[in-house]
């Protein structure tokens, strides 16, 4: 049996440090009780690590991932959303190429072996180098890096207005209640072109994703009030997009060993529970009660 929340029922999102604390046989195994998946941008993410000095490590937590699923990108199922205009690097293109890249990485010793390997990305047969491959995805996350920053810099603006109390534990109301009014530009933007997108739907889509950027903002502008020098750390970037997996209404788990990421994302969940009375069925867990090969055999 699982224990708690980590059901059948539940879809179960590892990040990279739960992947990298697994070996393939226990993810194996685990996946026999639960279902699992991956973030395409943790793909990327490991991706972008792969070079001569650490082909081989990287390469050991690439091939991981043959045993689990992989999620669309999540701005493809964004209300009104053209897959192609999600990310630099198509959804479609980069899922059809991945059975190629990993059988690239199972085969190569080296980094030189497997960056001159080319695979299947694009249409009319296009095929592109892993080197280029690479090239592209770390564009491509500098480029989400800066997205990220940029907007958690923008909150921190608006915020500056605000009291220094307000910020160090802010209202579980009032923060719900910015994180709305921080989502109805975008919503307004999106309407005009689709005018059938329901403003519920979204609020429940992209309520993690806000509330996350915007609780590390208030955070931000609390620290400067003391050090006005303060930079945001673009690191924090992954732990963003992996919260527009999430859903108020769908039951995924976010797993994580992440002590910062999982404190925040579930204050601001519990927000929600606090101003509404509703309790999303999304959430975040660390990795400790999984379903374990002891627990299996």
């Amino acid at each position: 049996m699982t224990e708690g929340c980590y059901s059948p029922r539940h879809l179960h999102i590892l990040d990279t440090s739960v992947i990298r604390g697994l070996g393939r046989q226990q993810l194996q195994e685990i996946r026999k009780r639960i279902p699992l998946a991956i973030s395409p941008y943790t793909i990327l993410e490991l991706l972008s690590h792969l070079s001569a000095g650490d082909f081989l490590r990287y390469k050991s937590e690439l091939l991981k991932l043959q045993d689990i699923d992989i999620l669309p990108f999540p701005r493809t199922e964004l209300p009104g959303t053209k897959a192609s205009d999600s990310i630099q690097l198509n959804w479609t293109f980069l899922r059809d190429a991945m059975p190629a890249i990993l059988l690239s990485a199972r085969k190569a010793d080296s980094y030189s072996q497997f960056s001159s390997s080319s695979v299947p990305f694009g249409i009319a047969d296009a095929r592109l180098s892993l080197h280029d491959f690479g090239s592209r995805v770390k564009e491509g996350l500098e480029n989400l890096k800066k997205d990220y920053s940029d907007f958690v810099e923008e909150v921190i603006m608006d915020l500056s207005r605000y009291e220094s109390s307000s910020l160090e534990r802010p209202n579980e109301q009032r923060f719900v209640a910015y994180v709305k009014d921080a989502m109805r530009p975008s919503f307004e933007v999106l309407i005009k072109t689709n005018p059938s997108v329901d403003d519920g739907a979204y609020h429940d889509r992209l309520y993690p994703y806000f509330s996350f950027l915007i609780l590390k903002a208030q955070k931000y502008a609390q620290k400067r009030r003391e050090a006005p020098d303060v930079k945001v750390d673009k690191n924090d970037y992954v732990d963003s997009y992996l919260c527009l997996h999430l859903d108020l209404q769908k039951p995924y788990i976010l797993i994580t060993k992440d002590n910062a990421l999982r404190s925040d994302l579930s204050w601001t969940l519990n927000a929600i529970k606090v101003a509404h009375g509703f309790t999303p069925e999304c959430t975040v867990e660390d990795p400790t009660r999984l379903p374990t090969l002891k627990r299996s055999a």
